[in-house]
């Protein structure tokens, strides 16, 4: 896994790339809340409203996502500038390690 990952940064940004990648692991520090955090998501299902969100990846200042089980996403639209979901149909890649989540597709207004 940290040789898939070195070789991808290495083919993105070269050595100097593979250097921020080092500095910014060293230099990353968690919330302080982090720990606390760990006890409502390990090996839990949780559903993520936008996203992803870098700040749960690993190496974020919250890294939740390589504790959850899964982790569902609801967007308000198929496709955003983001992200195009329609590559990957029904399935939120959260974490390269882990299973997908579900996709959902739904907003926040209440019609009457």
């Amino acid at each position: 896994m940290i040789i898939k990952r070195f070789v991808s940064v290495f083919k993105a940004g070269g050595v100097p790339g593979v250097l921020r990648a080092i500095i910014r692991r060293i230099r990353t520090p968690h919330a302080r809340c982090f720990p606390e955090c760990t006890k409502f998501v390990g090996d839990r299902i949780g559903i993520e409203i936008g996203g992803p969100s870098p700040i749960f990846a690993r190496g974020g200042l919250i890294p939740l996502y390589p504790l959850a089980r899964r982790v569902d996403n609801v967007n308000f639209a198929l496709s955003t500038i983001w992200e195009d979901a329609t590559k990957e149909a029904d399935s939120f890649t959260f974490h390269p390690g882990k299973a997908p989540g579900q996709r959902l597709n739904g907003e926040g207004t209440i019609r009457r």
